[in-house]
């Protein structure tokens, strides 16, 4: 069966950030369980820096099958390491946009360059798993962005991953 549609559905386990600089990037985004046994991210993230040409983008995903810190394994899945106006015009649309743009205030792909200064808003984001694979193996997934410029950030997610009820 080759519909196009994601074969898996997850449970989001924890959300994690750092920052080099809170007065400059601050971070508070957390995972909020909605009604029908959904688990949303809701906060913000207020940036207070100029986002320039020395700034880099990068996502690394692992796997484990338990769920322990000392098993998770490096998976294909990532972004590279870029600039991050490359990260913009690669990734932007296709997975950031279309999971999180509908819950937020963030930038409409052709507006987000160059990026402004502001404070954008999670509210109840539940992710589709647009621009993510179709088959997933079952398992927890750990998904680390990193961001390095003026200001170094992380997001760090885990979620469990399990096979989507089919109808």
């Amino acid at each position: 069966m080759c519909d196009g549609e994601r074969k898996w559905d997850y449970e989001l386990i924890s959300v994690e950030s750092t920052t080099s600089d809170p007065d400059k990037l601050f971070i508070d985004v957390r995972i909020k369980r909605m009604r029908q046994g959904d688990f949303a991210y809701h906060g913000y993230i207020n940036f207070n820096y100029d986002v320039d040409d020395t700034t880099m983008v990068e996502a690394v995903s692992f796997r484990s099958q338990s769920g322990r810190d000392d098993e998770y394994s490096p998976m294909p899945w990532s972004i590279p390491k870029q600039l991050y106006t490359e990260f913009i015009d690669s990734f932007y649309e296709d997975m950031i946009y279309k999971n999180l743009g509908g819950c937020s205030n963030m930038p409409e792909p052709k507006n987000v360059l160059p990026f402004k200064k502001e404070n954008i808003t999670l509210t109840e984001c539940v992710v589709s798993g647009d621009g993510l694979p179709e088959m997933a193996p079952q398992g927890y997934y750990k998904i680390k962005l990193t961001v390095t410029g003026e200001v170094e950030w992380t997001i760090v997610s885990v979620a469990k991953i399990f096979d989507k009820m089919m109808p």
